[in-house]
């Protein structure tokens, strides 16, 4: 059994962004937008691309700063 079967594999899935956060500068080519917030990990995603938020499509994608701080000390570490 594997363990993304309990979800239905969704796991499995590409990343899935949500229209109130998503700029076009952040997204794959041909990535799907989803109507709503969106989920954790798009938000992840943009950090992973951008840690350093150089862009700033980057920062107006994300929801708020929270997300960047939970980063910053295993980066620094």
């Amino acid at each position: 059994m594997r363990v993304a079967a309990t979800d239905g594999f969704r796991a499995e899935s590409p990343i899935q962004a949500g229209a109130r956060y998503a700029k076009p500068a952040v997204l794959l080519p041909g990535q799907q937008v989803r109507p709503g917030d969106g989920y954790d990990g798009q938000f992840y995603f943009y950090l992973a691309q951008d840690p350093f938020l150089t862009r700033p499509a980057t920062a107006a994608a994300l929801d708020n700063t929270f997300r960047v701080r939970r980063i910053l000390y295993p980066l620094v570490a």
